[in-house]
C-alpha cells in the first residue's frame, strides 16, 4: 500500500474470481492522506461481507473468508485508532466472522485470541457505560463463544467456566428484562453450559442448571407454545438424565439452584 501523502490506496473486493460466484470485480478506492473512521469502516464492512460470502462457499474458500475476516479486523483497529466510537463494533467482528471462523476452521487457538480482545473491548465499555443491556449481552455472548473456542481447543476446565460466567451474566440480565433475555438464558443452559459441565464432572451444577431450565421453559412454554413447546420436555428429560447418574444422595442442597 502507498504510504506518501496525498497518494491512493486501493483494496480489492474479488467478486467473480477464480472462486467466483459473482461475475464482476468491484475495486474501492480511498485516499490515505485523508483517512475517514467513516470511509475505512465501509472498508471494513465489505471486508466483512466478502468473508461471509466466501464462507458459504464449499472447500478451500474456508480458508479465504478467515483471510478477509482478518484483513476486515485490520482495518477495524485501524479506525477505532480514529475514532474510538467503533470499539464496539470491533469487539462484535473479533467474535463474528472473526472468532467463530477460526473457529470452525479449527484455529482454536487465534480464535481465543480473538475473542479475549472482544473481551477486554466489551469490559472497558462497560465501565464506561454499566447501564448497558446491550453491552452486557455482548459480553455474554462473547462469553459463550469464547467457552466453545477452548472447549474445541480442547482446555475443558476454562470452557466450561466461561460457560457457566457467560449464564451469570445473562442470568442478571434476564432478572432485569425476563422477556428479553429468559429465552436466550435457557438455550445456553442448555446448550453449551449443562453439557460442559456434565463431561467435565460437576455434576451437581448441571443438575442445577438443569432444573432452572425446566422452570424457564415452562414458564416460556405457558405464553408462547408455538416456540418453546419441546424446550420443557428435553430440559426434564435432561434432569432425569443427570440424576440417573448419580449415586444416591449426590445432590447438594447449596447446588439445587444457581446464583
Amino acid at each position: 500500500m502507498p504510504s506518501t501523502a496525498g497518494s491512493v490506496s486501493l483494496y480489492r473486493v474479488d467478486f467473480g474470481s477464480e472462486i467466483g460466484e459473482v461475475p464482476r470485480l468491484q475495486t474501492c478506492f480511498y485516499d490515505t492522506a485523508t483517512p475517514t473512521a467513516t470511509a475505512r469502516i465501509a472498508d471494513a464492512r465489505a471486508l466483512v461481507a466478502r468473508a461471509q460470502t466466501l464462507w458459504n462457499l464449499p472447500g478451500p474458500a474456508r480458508e479465504e473468508a478467515n483471510a478477509r475476516a482478518a484483513d476486515a479486523i485490520a482495518v477495524a483497529r485501524e479506525v477505532v485508532a480514529l475514532d474510538a466510537g467503533f470499539r464496539a463494533t470491533l469487539a462484535q467482528w473479533l467474535v463474528f466472522p472473526a472468532g467463530t471462523y477460526l473457529m470452525a476452521s479449527g484455529h482454536h487457538d487465534d480464535a481465543i485470541a480473538r475473542m479475549q480482545e472482544a473481551l477486554g473491548l466489551y469490559d472497558r465499555l462497560i465501565a464506561e457505560q454499566p447501564g448497558s443491556d446491550d453491552l452486557r449481552y455482548r459480553k455474554a455472548w462473547t462469553l459463550v463463544n469464547l467457552a466453545r473456542a477452548l472447549w474445541g481447543k480442547p482446555d475443558h476446565t476454562r470452557g466450561a467456566q466461561r460457560a457457566v460466567e457467560a449464564t451469570d451474566l445473562l442470568r442478571r440480565l434476564a432478572t432485569e428484562n425476563p422477556g428479553r433475555f429468559r429465552g436466550g438464558l435457557g438455550d445456553w443452559l442448555m446448550y453449551p453450559t449443562i453439557p460442559y459441565l456434565r463431561q467435565s464432572g460437576r455434576t451437581n451444577q448441571a443438575l442445577a442448571r438443569a432444573r432452572e431450565a425446566v422452570d424457564i421453559f415452562t414458564a416460556l412454554n405457558a405464553t408462547d407454545p408455538a416456540t418453546h413447546g419441546p424446550k420443557p420436555a428435553a430440559a426434564k428429560k435432561l434432569v432425569a438424565d443427570i440424576q440417573a447418574e448419580m449415586p444416591s444422595g449426590d445432590v447438594q442442597s447449596d447446588d439445587v439452584r444457581p446464583g
